[in-house]
């Protein structure tokens, strides 16, 4: 799984929490640094930028789901949906 959200509150700790629980979970941040204590809980930490199509591809490898919550950017959505129904749709 990917979230994909604001690393603040609310994307911090609902990462945190999905890795406490044992998910595998992967979060694209612009500066992996202001969130160490998220790669020490077990959270698969991507540098990345939603304006970026290549840095979404490459989190998005071996993602199986992916949770958006994003301020509504519509460029940024439209960049992060590519990568996941490509893989979809080459497994059908």
């Amino acid at each position: 799984m990917i979230l994909i959200t604001t690393a603040g509150k609310i994307g911090a700790e609902a990462s945190r929490l999905l890795a406490q629980r044992g998910a595998p979970v992967r979060v694209l941040v612009r500066n992996p640094e202001k969130v160490s204590a998220l790669a020490q809980a077990g959270v698969d930490v991507c540098r990345g930028d939603l304006e970026v199509s290549a840095t979404i591809d490459a989190a998005m490898q071996d993602v199986t789901s992916v949770v958006l919550v994003s301020p509504a950017i519509p460029r940024q959505e439209l960049n992060v949906m590519p990568a996941p129904i490509a893989r979809a749709s080459s497994t059908w």
